[in-house]
């Protein structure tokens, strides 16, 4: 009797927990190995009080495979969010963007799906996602996402929170921001926070371009065999960065 199939994500940015993967077991863990000594080193080299015209650098990557079916499929929605933010708490700048997709898999733990095929992120897919065109919505998720980044920039954490929902997770009927953002907003502001919280003074100045880059694959995922347990597995590399004049100043 063939094995089942695990969920794995597999980021280079370290261990992140998933839940919700519906009658499978869940591993989780990093893409490379840890490079402590080099890690402690950078961390304690990090300034911890800012220069004139310095911001912090964040990142966050939040995971759901919620919406995973037993002996169906894996399914992957992950929120990526780059910020910068000045010495007081204001987000200067905001990117947000996404990955979905899933890898199916029939009764046995034999995958059905495509594992070469190319992943593009949700703003790199546009007007593709189908939002418009499949879900009748007015705008397209990444219109969408980009209302809610550029809403953000001049904004603490809690005036952003205050601001950009209700107690619906939505953004406040009759807002400007509501006029262009109907989804459902509440987990990129949490998103968003979480990078803001994330930010350190890594090199970044004012005036630099915040640039946010993903690659992402379900090539390493494994049909299940009567020895060993299958995987369906997303490989996830994200990086935020900025750059003034072609050269990087922060990553």
């Amino acid at each position: 009797m063939k094995k089942q199939l695990m969920c794995i994500l597999a980021l280079t940015l370290g261990l992140v927990s998933l839940t919700g993967c519906v009658g499978t077991p869940v591993v989780y863990g990093p893409a490379m190995e840890q490079e402590t000594s080099q890690e402690d080193e950078t961390n304690s080299n990090k300034t911890s009080a800012a220069e004139e015209g310095d911001l912090k650098t964040g990142l966050a990557v939040v995971t759901n495979v919620a919406n995973s079916e037993s002996a169906k499929q894996a399914e992957y929605d992950v929120t990526l969010v780059a910020v910068l933010v000045d010495d007081q708490g204001v987000i200067a700048d905001c990117i947000i963007d996404g990955v979905k997709t899933n890898v199916a898999f029939d009764e046995t733990g034999t995958i059905t799906s495509d594992l070469t095929a190319e992943i593009s992120s949700k703003n790199e897919l546009g007007d593709n996602y189908g939002m418009v065109a499949y879900g009748g919505a007015k705008y397209e998720w990444n219109e969408q996402a980009d209302a809610l980044a550029k809403f953000a920039v001049g904004k603490n954490v809690e005036e952003l929170k205050n601001g950009a929902i209700d107690e619906t997770g939505k953004a406040p009927e009759g807002s400007d921001l509501a006029s262009t953002a109907t989804i459902y907003l509440g987990g990129y502001v949490s998103a968003i926070e979480e990078a803001v919280n994330n930010a350190d003074y890594i090199g970044a100045q004012a005036g630099d371009q915040l640039k946010l880059a993903s690659l992402s694959s379900i090539d390493s995922s494994q049909n299940a065999s009567e020895e060993q347990e299958g995987t369906a597995q997303l490989d996830c590399d994200v990086t935020a960065l900025t750059q003034k004049d072609g050269v990087i100043t922060s990553c």
